[in-house]
């Protein structure tokens, strides 16, 4: 009986289990899907979704159940629980129809690479499954490179002081602007809030000037080349260098572009680049506008008479050399002309005027003495009047000096008296039975006009006091240090002092204050238009001479008490 009922099973069993293993083989996925691959990007999607194709080949199969294991980040180790994984679709397959499932995985916060399976199970089937799918799921995130607070936009103010006379450019440079004006590197800060590295591929600077359109290369700004990774959840910053030397004056207005993997835009950061030139130049220009204001201001007051001045003394020294033979009358009337320059410094120009018009009435009188001593040599050489002619040539050496000591009055006496020699020396010729015809007598005429030139002299132009002598002006000296009440140490203080302590002080303080002004306050782009930039420098120095008028007031005071001392 036993034997019986196991022939009967036997047959049943072979049967049966080729038709078992034909069940459970009977699911085809896709080749394409047998290593299902998920990519998205986190933030932008709800979840990620994959597509897995499977046909039933032999029969319609009425249920197919899918278990998913968790999925395990390859970079951490976190992973992504099986609940947070669901299959959409119909659990049953048609024979021979290709069926697509819906694989979403939501809720994934950290972006990576995860690794995991979904097996496929039939019922009433073996606990084996039917099939085992690779599933690698990529959560990508966007690059979102953030740039600080204050940094979302370079606004720069630097100077240029790198030219001839650099360190001394850059010195009065450093004395007038902050230091954020000599900056050669500054640092862009960005903050990189994803869990994920952002990588630079690519940095330009672009910029270009808005008076002279020059636009900067990488030599004046530049960042760093090649590609830039910046970690996950990060800050950190990147230099931009400045090479201040090179970039010429003016406002450069433009951007930094930054080309980021995987995001489609770039990164732009607003660039507000302001440059002037080095301070020595302008103070230059604003000192000679200084001065030249001043200067206009002198001939409007005193610079006209000095010119013309001047001009008269030049004329007066070109007549010497043409009218004046004689060595040692060049002299004399030489020295006279110092004196008169000196006046004119002082800035006595009437009297400079008097004297040299007393210069040419002495330089009459010296002129006609010479020929009054010719004509004498020759009566000597005729006459036997040779101790009276020799009496006439001593009194006329006499004359000399005093005209050159401006003595006129001296002068004149003795000239007074040669006319008389003269007279006598005449009559006593004609009384000679004629050595000279009855005529008349041409020294003693040049004797009357040397005369009148001296009278003329003397009304011009006084005689100065003598110079006193060396051990006169020590003593002097002495009793003005012990006294100290003296009005030459008054003056003098005045004069060689406190006008010059005040004019440096004025000049000093305009300079200042133009170059605040217009330089350091509102000239962040000083010398992009050298023209109107250095012309305004100019013109307010000119203007600026408005403010020294208490200073010219004074001085002028200083100048008519001076005068009263004459």
């Amino acid at each position: 009986m036993k034997y019986w009922i196991l022939s009967i099973l036997l047959p049943v069993v072979v049967i049966a289990y080729p038709l078992a293993v034909q069940a459970v083989g009977s699911v085809v996925v896709e080749p394409s899907d047998h290593s299902l691959q998920i990519t998205g990007w986190l933030g932008e999607e709800s979840a990620l979704v994959g597509n897995l194709r499977l046909t039933a080949q032999s029969e319609n199969i009425e249920k197919i159940v899918f278990l998913t294991s968790d999925l395990r980040r390859k970079e951490g180790g976190e992973t992504i629980n099986r609940q947070q994984i669901a299959i959409a679709g119909e659990l049953k397959l048609s024979a021979g129809i290709p069926q697509d499932f819906q694989v979403r995985i939501s809720n994934i916060s950290l972006p990576g690479t995860y690794e995991g399976k979904v097996q496929i199970f039939l019922p009433n089937q073996s606990q084996q499954p039917v099939e085992t799918i690779a599933v690698e799921v990529i959560a990508k995130v966007r690059p979102n490179l953030i740039p600080l607070g204050d940094t979302e936009q370079v606004q720069l103010h630097l100077v240029n002081c790198d030219g001839l006379l650099g360190w001394f450019d850059c010195a009065i440079a450093k004395g007038l602007l902050p230091a954020s004006a000599f900056l050669n590197q500054w640092e862009l800060q960005f903050d990189n809030p994803t869990q994920a590295p952002v990588t630079i591929i690519d940095s330009k600077v672009i910029l270009k000037g808005e008076q002279t359109g020059y636009q900067l290369t990488t030599q004046a700004l530049s960042l760093p080349q090649g590609t830039i990774t910046l970690a996950s959840d990060r800050i950190m910053s990147l230099p931009l260098n400045v090479n201040r030397s090179v970039i010429p004056p003016d406002r450069y207005v433009g951007a930094i572009y930054f080309t980021l993997a995987g995001q489609t835009q770039r990164l732009v950061i607003p660039v507000d680049l302001k440059i002037r030139s080095g301070p020595i130049l302008p103070l230059m220009v604003l000192i000679f506008g200084v001065l030249l204001g001043r200067l206009f201001k002198y001939m409007q007051e005193s610079g006209g008479d000095t010119t013309r001045a001047i001009k008269a003394v030049y004329r007066l020294k070109a007549r010497i050399r043409k009218e004046v033979e004689h060595t040692a009358d060049q002299k004399i009337l030489e020295k006279m002309i110092d004196w008169v320059e000196q006046l004119i410094r002082w800035e006595k120009i009437d009297k400079a005027f008097a004297e040299m018009d007393a210069i040419e009435s002495r330089l009459e009188a010296l002129s006609k003495l010479r020929e009054i001593e010719n004509q004498l040599m020759e009566m000597k050489n005729k006459s036997n009047l040779g101790e009276m002619l020799q009496d006439l040539q001593n009194n006329i050496a006499k004359t000399r000096v005093f005209i050159a000591q401006k003595n006129d009055v001296a002068a004149n006496k003795l000239i007074q008296a040669v006319m008389k020699d003269l007279a006598n020396l005449h009559y006593k010729m004609n009384v000679n039975n004629g050595l000279i015809l009855n005529e008349p007598f041409l020294p003693l005429e040049l004797a009357s006009s040397i005369n009148n030139s001296l009278i003329q002299a003397d009304a011009l132009s006084p005689q100065d006091l003598p110079d006193p002598s060396n051990w006169e002006v020590r003593v002097q000296d002495f009793l003005v240090l012990i006294s100290g009440v003296s009005d030459d140490v008054r003056i003098g203080a005045t004069v060689l002092i406190i006008r010059p302590f005040l004019s440096l002080t004025l000049l000093v303080g305009l300079s200042l204050v133009g170059l605040g002004s217009l330089y350091v306050d509102n000239g962040v782009t000083f010398g992009s238009r050298p023209f109107s930039d250095y012309l305004g420098l100019i013109l307010w120095g000119i203007s600026a001479d408005v403010a020294s008028r208490n200073i010219s007031s004074l001085q002028s005071r200083n100048r008519d008490n001076n005068s009263n001392l004459n």
